[in-house]
């Protein structure tokens, strides 16, 4: 086949668009030409006038085009008849059809709005022979083939390059990723699989702000930030990478809020970072954690602090120090335990933020205070993760998460009130609890469950302090009279806040139940 061509500078008047256009079933004149590019591409169109306007015409994608046989002086375009019709009608906007009144409006806009300088000559690859041309439009419009033509990037390509070479900010997802190809603590397996991560699923799961909370992770005008340990970080991160490149989840199991709720709830133990174990300082995912400048494992004081899982409790540095459950200062509870706290302790499910004390009780430069407990949506905090087998408790825990308490406090009231219920239910079930029944009074449940706990040392006394105070004080917030009054007085008004603490002291109980 001959190579024959020539680059010419041609009028637009001179360019026909093609009747016989591949996209469409041949036409018979001009405007049935310009017409059916119109009512195909609509918005289309008006965006390629736009980035006409703003940034000219592409110099390494030229028209290519033969002379018209029918026409002396005239040229048939055989490929960019897109960009044509939107040159054409920028010259000529009547050539638009008035039933698309609206594209004619938008782009007389454009025109006012952008420094319009007229194109009326354009350079086109012109051929002779028609033919000659067809081998390099079949390889334009056809895809890759073999790798004859044009490659597409992935996604992940995409932004690459918006990050490196139009240096914009880089996708949330593309921070994880990079970070997971250059840090020292990830295996190989890890970079690989990582490599093969749909990346807008991925970018899904890291915008969600609940998702970060969960993994440790804070949003800083564009980074990924973290106070807390990469190998921590790591944990999450893996679950995630794995489970996205093995497609054990996909787009539809995240799609919506709720979605990534259900996923979060599958982390098991091992996949969730121990918040507590906080990085010497603050780090990002663009720069990295140099561990040459800081050990592998927490210093002491650190390790000083809350434990995982809300068996121990307590946290380090503060004046009047958090307790495992207790109604004042921070309580622990959650798959993290307490946390390392000021002055009044640290506080139950909440991800972001956190201070480290030292042993005054002062906080470290750089720092700040740690979000209240109760500054949250949700009754049960998004990183207090249960494995429950049994459907109807897994739903309502599922919905608790779910269900925003500020604006629905007395469907969240009564929802607790059965859930806690149920819970007991479950374990009275299954450790066999004596002397009781599911009839037994909910207060009853209370006193044997937590007498089984402490017997048998899964929760200390000081622990289940929280949980016998809803047996004893009517008049708390805790108590089962509360708890009751939530479901049966029909003057009695959740407040949300109040139910939030009454999950904090709950929790570690719950945790101990499904455990």
């Amino acid at each position: 086949m001959s190579n024959a061509y020539e680059i010419i500078s041609l009028k637009i008047s001179d360019l026909n668009i093609n009747i016989g256009n591949p996209r469409f079933e041949p036409v018979s004149t001009q405007h049935e030409a310009i017409e059916i590019i119109i009512e195909d591409q609509k918005d289309k169109i008006v965006a390629l006038v736009t980035d006409i306007l703003e940034e000219g015409l592409n110099p390494s994608d030229l028209p290519i085009v033969t002379p018209d046989d029918t026409q002396e002086g005239k040229y048939v375009v055989l490929e960019g008849n897109r960009r044509m019709t939107a040159l054409k009608i920028l010259l000529e906007p009547n050539l638009i059809p008035k039933r698309f009144g609206n594209i004619a409006k938008k782009i007389e806009n454009l025109k006012k709005r952008n420094p319009y300088i007229k194109i009326t000559e354009i350079d086109c690859v012109v051929y002779d022979n028609p033919d000659d041309a067809l081998h390099w439009i079949e390889l334009k419009h056809t895809g890759e083939g073999n790798g004859e033509g044009t490659v597409k990037w992935d996604s992940l390509a995409i932004q690459r390059f918006r990050f490196n070479v139009k240096r914009g900010k880089t996708s949330l997802a593309l921070q994880v990723i990079n970070y997971l190809n250059n840090s020292q603590q990830v295996s190989d397996k890890l970079r690989m699989s990582a490599k093969k991560v749909p990346i807008t699923n991925l970018d899904r799961l890291i915008t969600d702000p609940d998702v970060r909370a969960l993994l440790g992770i804070e949003l800083n005008e564009g980074k990924l930030v973290s106070h807390v340990h990469p190998s921590e970080v790591i944990k999450g991160l893996s679950k995630i990478i794995y489970d996205l490149s093995n497609k054990e989840i996909t787009v539809n199991d995240i799609k919506l809020k709720g979605d990534r709720f259900d996923y979060l709830a599958s982390f098991s133990e091992i996949d969730l970072p121990n918040l507590n174990n906080k990085a010497q300082k603050k780090w990002d995912f663009i720069d990295g954690y140099n561990l040459e400048d800081s050990e592998e494992k927490p210093s002491g004081k650190e390790q000083a602090g809350g434990t995982t899982g809300g068996t121990t409790g307590g946290t380090t540095g503060g004046t009047t120090g958090g307790t495992t459950g207790g109604t004042t200062g921070g309580t622990t509870g959650g798959t993290t335990g307490g946390t390392t706290g000021g002055t009044t302790g640290g506080t139950t499910g909440e991800t972001t933020g956190g201070t480290t004390a030292d042993e005054t009780g002062k906080r470290k430069a750089g720092t700040r205070s740690k979000a209240y407990s109760t500054k949250r949506k949700y009754v049960i905090p998004t990183n207090f993760i249960l494995k429950i087998d049994d459907k109807r408790i897994n739903n309502i825990y599922l919905e608790l998460r779910k269900l925003n308490v500020n604006d629905f406090p007395n469907a969240a009231a009564v929802s607790l009130r059965v859930f806690i219920e149920l819970s007991l239910d479950y374990y009275m079930n299954k450790v066999s609890l004596p002397n009781i029944t599911n009839n037994s009074k909910l207060v009853q449940k209370i006193k044997v469950a937590s007498k089984y706990m402490e017997e048998n040392r899964i929760l200390s006394k000081y622990e289940l302090k929280p949980v016998r105070t809803a047996t004893s004080s009517p008049e708390n917030i805790l108590s089962t009279e509360t708890l009751n009054a939530y479901v049966h007085n029909r003057l009695m008004q959740p407040i949300a806040n109040d139910l939030k603490i009454t999950w904090d002291n709950f929790g570690p109980f719950i945790k101990a139940i499904f455990t």
